[in-house]
């Protein structure tokens, strides 16, 4: 069987070292959750994301265990990638003015909240 990094070096666009990144991350991160993920790899093009997304995707994703956003305590949030104490108070502070949030497009509007990750923060969360 061929290993990961020889397939990717297949798909047009990528090489040596993009090939290296990707695993790497993968194996930094405890694997991919989303094909979204894609996008924290450096120096991944939208092309070139699209084109892996051809030949790949993400199949046996890691379980995580989704944090709902409506009860979650402030060290709870900043476990989250790209959440730091910051926003969380922030978020919290929102959610208790407008008695909890319903979507992804309403928790994007909380001040300093960062938008282009919330494909990728929206993984973590549950908003029952």
């Amino acid at each position: 069987e061929m290993c990961i990094r020889d397939r990717l070096k297949r798909v047009y666009g990528i090489g040596e070292k993009l090939s290296e990144r990707i695993v790497n991350f993968r194996t930094k991160s405890g694997g991919f959750i989303a094909d979204v993920q894609l996008q924290e790899v450096y120096g991944l093009s939208p092309e070139v994301i699209e084109r892996v997304l051809n030949e790949f995707t993400v199949k046996s994703a890691k379980p995580i265990t989704k944090i709902n956003i409506n009860t979650a305590t402030i060290d709870e949030l900043v476990t989250i990638k790209y959440i730091d104490y910051e926003i969380a108070h922030q978020i919290i502070e929102q959610r208790t003015l407008r008695e909890g949030f319903k979507s992804i497009e309403e928790l994007t509007k909380v001040k300093g909240f960062p938008v282009k990750r919330s494909e990728i923060i929206k993984l973590y969360l549950s908003f029952e």
